[in-house]
């Protein structure tokens, strides 16, 4: 059975986000996202990659998360949907939320919306252990919920190929950056 999940980013409530990290770490983590979205961009030629999310926004998918598959988004992840919502090069994507401007500019991302691949991924395998992040034509990027852990796995089986701290050692270990 596949579900398809037609809710969109300007549908979810607003609410207000609460950062828990001390003025110099989160400094110090925005300089770090900042870095690593000029990789990405510079690794795809400049090719033009949807906006980030408000921070509205991002509450809001997250708060959607934990309403309906019980789990909030990692803050690896969120903290990369407010620099770039998503993206996709060269066969490797990491998912976006899908909104107006995906469904205005990049059109063909809409199947690499996080909201539908993990409620189809769920339906269709039963496993609700992972949150899917992005894929590979053999690969899958997640955080695993049972170990804090972000991880590469296979495309078949599932198989944990590596794991990682922090979603920008992750994103530097699935694309080589």
């Amino acid at each position: 059975m596949v579900l398809v999940l037609k809710t969109s980013v300007s549908e979810m409530a607003p609410a207000v986000r609460i950062r828990h990290l001390p003025p110099e770490k989160l400094q110090a983590t925005c300089d770090a996202y900042d870095i690593m979205i000029e990789k990405l961009m510079k690794w795809s030629d400049n090719r033009p990659q949807p906006k980030g999310l408000s921070e509205e926004d991002v509450i809001a998918i997250s708060e959607y998360f934990k309403s309906n598959f019980n789990y909030s988004l990692p803050e690896g992840y969120t903290e990369f949907l407010e620099k770039m919502n998503g993206f996709s090069f060269d066969g490797y994507t990491i998912f976006c939320c899908l909104n107006d401007d995906v469904k205005e500019n990049f059109p063909r991302r809409e199947t690499s919306d996080l909201l539908y691949n993990n409620t189809n991924f769920r339906e269709n395998t039963g496993i609700t252990n992972y949150i899917l992040l992005g894929k590979s034509n053999i690969s899958y990027i997640a955080y695993d919920l049972s170990t804090d852990k972000y991880v590469l796995m296979t495309d078949g089986d599932m198989r944990c190929l590596k794991e990682f701290d922090d979603f920008g050692s992750m994103i530097e270990g699935f694309m080589g950056l």
